[in-house]
């Protein structure tokens, strides 16, 4: 019964979104349709994977923990909130596999509502996951498209139907969460990137901090990245909209950017042991190396040499750079016929970025706003990142998702010889 009215819900929420946009734009509705029917294939593709492939997969350990919290509604819906709120001087501690990780916790913690709404039916909840996640993407597909209706195709397939991405953003994983943050975060302050007076400013750059300070708590090393850069490209696009004497001198500008920037990931590191200067290079370095250690040899882009010394990071930083961007290519990995579609995907995105490139220098390095060189920044920096501390290519591609859209849309908009805040 209870399986069959979310069913239901979902059904009355899709087709009436599919409604609302066939009437607002022709030919929208049919995309819609094909977004979302790719959108739950993948989802329950992931969960499939998941619970009968990679059975040793942390979605288990999240249910488990999930369906624990849940039983204290059972017997005490207060104990239940209480615990949400603050598990350590809740009174009722259920036994966790996950307890003594805070980010993992989090994500259990909020499993555990899909818990209790569901009736504890895992694939039902990777389904409203996914549900919430394809929101978000239709959401920041119609803002972008708003400004840049040329880019329509680029901007769909980027963040609709890129196949990567759109697998790993579904099902019951915090990229489900944190993918849908960073995409609802950026269409919120999008108008403030490209110098534009957005409709209730305070409201949304309000909304958009509460997403980024639960992507803080959910994935710290993405935030630490996004978050400065969004908000510090959002200020400076906001100051040029208001004074003329600013917006006229991109230096200024500049300079106050990266001052911003700078100060938010300072205090950014100052907020989480992990990227504290003490231990940050260790820490990666470490992790790199158990995670090396613990996968198979084939399905692993390994630094054997690399040590916790900014020398040693920068002499493997070309090797990063491929490898977060590209990796893995075909060659790599275990031959198997999952591994040979990402290859294919990924050397299919490094053709589409060198003839990007070649495109952009063709047109003699046209100027193009911050907004676009924060999202290479964003990309460039999350991808050597990532390279550094996972090694293995399943989990590299996972943590991918975070970045790819905006990669690939990037790497297409020279094509249409457009640019995310630049001119047509």
């Amino acid at each position: 019964m209870a399986i069959s009215l979310h069913i239901l819900i979902l059904v009355i929420l899709f087709y009436g979104a599919y409604r609302r946009i066939s009437v607002v734009r022709s030919g929208r509705g049919a995309l819609f349709c094909g977004a979302l029917v790719v959108k739950l294939s993948l989802t329950l593709l992931s969960f499939y994977i998941h619970t009968e492939v990679f059975k040793a997969s942390d979605l288990a350990a999240y249910w488990h923990d999930a369906q624990s919290i849940a039983d204290l509604m059972e017997n005490k819906a207060v104990s239940y909130f209480t615990y949400l709120i603050d598990s350590q001087g809740s009174g009722d501690s259920p036994e966790l596999l996950l307890k003594n990780q805070p980010r993992a916790l989090l994500f259990a913690k909020i499993l555990s509502f899909f818990y209790v709404i569901t009736a504890g039916s895992a694939w039902l909840t990777a389904v409203w996951l996914s549900a919430c996640s394809f929101a978000a993407a239709w959401y920041l597909f119609v803002v972008i498209n708003r400004y840049f209706p040329a880019l329509t195709p680029a901007i769909a397939f980027s963040l609709l139907f890129y196949p990567s991405a759109v697998f790993w953003s579904s099902g019951i994983q915090k990229e489900a969460l944190a993918v849908p943050i960073i995409f609802t975060a950026t269409a919120l302050l999008f108008p403030f990137l490209l110098k534009k007076k957005p409709a209730a400013p305070i409201i949304r750059v309000a909304a958009a901090l509460m997403l980024c300070i639960v992507l803080w708590y959910i994935k710290y090393y993405y935030a630490i990245v996004f978050v400065p850069l969004l908000f510090a490209t959002a200020l400076i696009g906001e100051l040029s909209r208001r004074r003329e004497y600013f917006s006229g001198r991109v230096n200024l500008q500049f300079i106050l950017w990266i001052s911003i920037l700078i100060s938010g990931v300072l205090i950014g590191r100052n907020m989480h042991i992990a990227l504290s200067s003490e231990h940050f290079l260790s820490l990666v370095a470490r992790t790199h190396h158990q995670v090396a250690a613990s996968s198979v040899p084939e399905n692993v882009a390994y630094m054997e040499e690399l040590k916790a010394t900014p020398l040693s990071f920068i002499r493997y930083a070309p090797q990063a750079f491929i490898t977060g961007l590209f990796r893995p290519l075909p060659g790599d990995g275990t031959g198997s016929i999952l591994s040979w579609g990402v290859a294919l995907e990924n050397g299919l995105l490094l053709i589409v970025c060198l003839l990007g490139f070649v495109f952009f220098i063709r047109q003699k390095f046209r100027p193009c706003s911050m907004a676009v060189i924060a999202g290479l920044v964003y990309c460039l920096s999350l991808a050597v990142f990532l390279a550094y501390g996972m090694p293995n290519f399943g989990s590299l591609m996972r943590y991918k998702a975070s970045f790819l859209p905006f990669l690939l849309l990037l790497a297409l908009a020279p094509f249409y010889q457009t640019y995310p805040g630049g001119k047509k």
